[in-house]
């Protein structure tokens, strides 16, 4: 077993070289955080296209999964500028009232002060606070959704959230289609792949296990692909 050819892959692989190529070349051709995603979309709309063309005229049947993936990304785009949207009159509605419609209290027993947000969560307090605070919070809570909904119903900020978290819920129905698609051809597992990260990790920024791991492998198959159709 020592004098096997699997004996003598692993040393080969530790001192930097795959295949006769430095680990170092191999990186440089790999794709970076700030292109991988743009280069997928890219892709998968290119080949998302030439398929639909391709199946023109077949019978009917279920919605393949790389025009899943294209309903998929239109909802996709509209929830981030409806996202976009929404953060921006947050933070002008956020200017106008001056603060959330949130108040704190001195609760018993607890070394920092506890955030409410309604009126039932000041009563389920009502064991741990004065009459006092009670009174004070219920006041100033009552004042600051005023306010708020006075720079809320100037802004529009409400119907904006209400916009997002519809054209959220249907991007995560279009996702939950498509991961159960099942794929025929390549470009549609790319697909799949692209959809999962772009859902879970939007920001590419996870470090931890299985994330950088499936943006090499995205990568990996994005190549192939490219190179498919040279």
């Amino acid at each position: 077993m020592g004098d096997s050819d699997n004996s003598r892959t692993l040393p080969s692989i530790c001192s930097g070289k795959v295949s006769g190529h430095r680990v170092s070349q191999t990186r440089r051709n790999a794709f970076t955080r700030k292109n991988l995603m743009s280069a997928a979309t890219t892709l998968l709309a290119v080949r998302s296209a030439e398929l639909r063309k391709k199946r023109q005229g077949r019978e009917p049947g279920p919605t393949p999964a790389a025009e899943l993936w294209q309903s998929w990304l239109l909802f996709h785009r509209q929830r981030e500028q409806a996202t976009k949207r929404q953060q921006k009159l947050e933070r002008q509605v956020l200017t106008e009232a001056g603060s959330f419609p949130l108040v704190t209290l001195a609760v018993t027993g607890r070394e920092k002060p506890v955030s409410v947000t309604s009126f039932s969560e000041i009563e389920r307090l009502k064991l741990h606070v004065s009459a006092q605070q009670v009174r004070e919070a219920r006041s100033r809570l009552r004042r600051l959704r005023k306010k708020w909904k006075a720079a809320d119903g100037k802004v529009g900020y409400s119907a904006a959230l209400a916009c997002e978290r519809e054209l959220l819920e249907r991007e995560k129905i279009l996702a939950r289609v498509l991961q159960l698609a099942e794929p025929f051809e390549l470009v549609e597992v790319i697909a799949k792949l692209h959809c999962l990260v772009m859902m879970e990790d939007a920001g590419l920024n996870y470090n931890e296990t299985p994330w950088p791991e499936l943006r090499v492998i995205l990568g990996d198959l994005v190549r192939i692909e490219q190179r498919s159709m040279l």
